[in-house]
């Protein structure tokens, strides 16, 4: 029994690990049967009874009409030469299975396994003899594969465990039955059986492929298990997932399942430096997937922060020796190369060497001028470095430059993107405001910063009075508490259902910017394909979870200042599945131009400086 393996692999979404699927086709399904029930030859044992001159020519007859036939893929003849030939050599086991092969050929499967147990329970007291054992397992397998074909897993493991009681030490018996233990969750079982099957054929590939891949699925579903546990049972159940992991690396250290799990099994257990050498295989030795794309980078990342973390002077030389690494897995393909890119922003911004990296990151996108990922991330990465000019160096004239620099190259890839995604869903109708009471507008449209480029369509909003003031009389603005806006509800703007929820990010100084996180967020996906995407949000204030379906108006946390934010503020904007802006509107909005002038209706755009109110 010979088989044909491919692996497939969606489409990598942010921040998660891509799922692979195992595929397998039959490519001859029968070409063991072909060797072992009828070799061209009288099956071994004949020995002709009475009459045996013209019976034994007529066998003859039937075993050369029927090599013509098998040639000719002639199954229906075939079918009819041994039904005939069955009524005249009753006692001719290799009659009964080759018609039971030229049954299965035809789909006629029922019949095919009929013609076999008749066979099986005929020769030797009912036992069977192995030729017609293998009949009869074949055409049960045949029709497990058609039952498992049709998502009937329970009825497949059925037949497939039938033929394993007939033949428990046949490879190809084995690996079917396995498969079908898996396809139906029982994972133990069936890593069990592929152990049990290796140790009798250690040659056979399809049974190491396959328990690398059981492996590996394992592992991937009990890390998905741990994420949702606390305690110790979180920890024994990251535990079993790595051991699985391992176990699959050392069952084949080349295999791309095996390479990929047991690398994010390494960085999940705090040994990134000896992930990177096993997920850079993967990613060499497998250059036409993108499995490797995330965990490698996030290898990266983590053996950054590890080294800074023990010692931040010390190991800053060793640090920038990995970051200099990531460019290196660039391939000029945009899906794979946005993990790395994203990961040597954080870095390089990190380690603090925007002078290095800036050079870079403006190179490749000289280099790659028709996709939007490379001047992106660096118009991104540049804007970052002008914040920590103003922030941190108190140079305002440099911090602008850069700022300039950087919004230069952000319009530029949005503008690449949105004429590379003409059919990118859009909203279906304006949403209402995420927020009640007074609100000033910091930064509007295509403002600069994290308001171009992808962040082109997005709104800051928070609270203020009917000055335009942000900060309560009497205050300084050095605490979060200082301002109005700092833990005013966030509410959704339209009914959907939650697709990211994080607020571990702890809330900056008013002054400061964390460079290394995004913030806390909440994304919901709405019914017309749109995402509404929240962020900046208050530490520990979330009122909903992912998958949670929210209405309208229902609160979802509290605006703070987390991730990259000078102060207490809402990042406001509607989305695609790839976290890229889109054109919208509020609806039922009074909007006044300046402080102390009359509110008037808008259903257009805001803009900065304005203070709008539901």
């Amino acid at each position: 029994m010979i088989f044909e393996f491919t692996e497939k692999a969606p489409a990598a979404k942010f921040g998660q690990a891509p799922r692979r699927l195992l595929m397998i086709r039959n490519i001859s399904f029968f070409v063991f049967a072909s060797l072992f029930l009828f070799s061209g030859a009288l099956p071994s044992g004949f020995v002709p009874g009475p009459g045996a001159g013209l019976a034994g020519e007529t066998l003859n007859e039937i075993n050369r009409s029927w090599n013509a036939l098998r040639e000719s893929k002639d199954w229906a003849g075939a079918e009819r030469l041994f039904t005939e030939a069955i009524e005249e050599h009753p006692d001719a086991e290799w009659l009964y299975t080759n018609l039971s092969w030229a049954l299965r050929e035809q789909g006629k499967t029922e019949a095919a396994i009929e013609v076999a147990r008749t066979a099986f329970e005929r020769f030797q007291d009912g036992s069977g003899t192995e030729r017609s054992r293998s009949a009869l397992a074949i055409g049960y397998i045949k029709r497990g594969t058609v039952v498992a074909n049709a998502g009937e897993h329970e009825r497949a493991l059925t037949d497939y465990r039938a033929a394993y009681k007939l033949l428990p030490k046949t490879d190809y018996v084995i690996l079917n039955y396995a498969i079908a233990l898996k396809n139906v969750g029982q994972f133990d079982e069936s890593l069990k059986l592929f152990r049990q099957g290796l140790d009798l054929h250690p040659e056979y590939d399809p049974l190491r492929r396959n328990l690398v891949w059981t492996l590996a699925q394992n592992a991937r579903s009990l890390w998905s298990t741990a994420s949702g546990l606390t305690g110790a049972e979180r920890r024994r159940t990251n535990e079993r997932a790595f051991a699985l992991a391992n176990e699959a690396y050392e069952v084949d250290p080349t295999h791309r399942g095996a390479l990929e799990v047991y690398g994010r099994g390494l960085s999940k257990v705090g040994r990134p430096g000896d992930a990177i050498p096993v997920l850079l295989q993967g990613h060499t030795g497998h250059p036409d997937s993108r499995a490797f794309c995330w965990p490698l980078s996030q290898a990266y990342r983590m053996r950054v922060e590890q080294l800074i973390e023990a010692d931040p002077q010390g190991n800053r030389p060793a640090a920038l020796k990995v970051a200099r690494e990531i460019p290196k897995r660039l391939r000029g393909e945009p899906k794979c190369d946005n993990s790395f890119l994203f990961v040597y922003d954080s870095v390089y911004s990190l380690l603090g060497a925007f002078t290095e990296s800036i050079p870079v990151l403006e190179g490749l996108a000289k280099r790659y001028p028709d996709h939007s990922t490379y001047p992106a991330n660096a118009g991104e990465h540049i804007n970052r470095y002008a914040v920590w000019l103003r922030t941190v160096q108190k140079d305002p004239a440099a911090a602008k430059s850069m700022r300039e620099r950087g919004n230069a190259l952000l319009r530029r890839a949005m503008d690449v993107y949105e004429r590379n995604h003409p059919d990118r869903p859009k909203p279906d109708r304006p949403v209402a405001f995420p927020l009640k009471g007074l609100t000033y507008v910091i930064a509007a449209f295509d403002s600069g910063g994290t308001h171009s480029g992808y962040g082109k369509y997005c709104y800051d909003l928070v609270a203020a009075d009917e000055r335009a003031a942000m900060i309560r009389p009497g205050s300084s603005g050095d605490q979060n508490e200082d301002f109005y806006g700092f833990g005013q509800a966030v509410y959704a703007v339209r009914a959907g259902i939650v697709d990211v929820a994080d607020d571990g990010d702890p809330d900056g100084v008013p002054g400061a910017v964390q460079y290394q996180t995004d913030g806390n967020f909440v994304r919901v996906r709405h019914a017309d394909g749109t995402y509404a995407s929240y962020v900046h949000l208050k530490r520990g204030s979330l009122r909903v979870r992912v998958g949670q379906r929210v209405a309208a108006g229902e609160q979802l946390g509290e605006l703070g200042n987390s991730g990259m934010s000078v102060s207490p503020h809402l990042h406001f904007c509607l989305v695609s599945e790839d976290y890229v802006s889109m054109d919208f509107r509020f609806v039922d909005l009074q909007a006044r131009r300046s402080p102390g002038e009359e509110p008037a209706a808008t259903g257009g755009l805001l803009e900065s400086g304005w203070l709008v109110e539901p």
